[in-house]
């Protein structure tokens, strides 16, 4: 495995950097005192977005942005007009340089079922149901489509049923 890497990220003065595995790191001086050696940022996870974001700042002004925007600018081409950044394994939280490539947005959206994930329903009696969506598997379990979502991304057991998205 190649060794860790790290670059500056453009527009912040050098105060910031990113490396090839996908960790930001600061050297933000505290109050007065320079940084003698910098911190390692931990991201949020949007699962909304489906990205994990970091807050950037200088002079005061913070600004909020995903990782695998930083990824593409400091690391790829940047932006290219009808393109988007895949993950080749398809887990927004791997955003390892080795994980991302360009990909045209209709690929993308044609992998992803044409924007539908299929959802596995599991039970503790090891009855499986399949549902074409996380829209027809919430309305068909009385659920919120939030509440699945959540359910299935942090991968609760409740009341002995586990539901898990079926992309295979």
């Amino acid at each position: 495995m190649p060794a860790e890497r790290w670059r500056k990220i453009p527009e912040f003065d050098g105060l910031y950097e990113i490396s090839t595995e996908g960790r930001v790191r600061s050297w933000m001086p505290i109050g007065t005192i320079q940084a003698k050696k910098p911190r390692v940022l931990r991201p949020s996870a949007s699962h909304r977005a489906g990205s994990l974001t970091v807050g950037l700042g200088k002079r005061g002004a913070r600004k909020k942005v995903t990782v695998r925007s930083l990824m593409r600018d400091v690391w790829m081409r940047g932006k290219l007009d009808g393109y988007v950044v895949h993950h080749k394994d398809g887990d927004w939280r791997n955003v390892r340089l080795s994980n991302l490539e360009y990909a045209k947005k209709s690929k993308v959206v044609r992998q992803n079922h044409g924007g539908r994930r299929p959802v596995k329903r599991t039970s503790e009696g090891g009855d499986i149901v399949y549902y074409s969506s996380i829209k027809q598997a919430a309305e068909q379990n009385h659920l919120t489509l939030s509440g699945l979502r959540k359910r299935i991304i942090n991968g609760r057991i409740i009341q002995g049923i586990l539901f898990e998205f079926d992309d295979q």
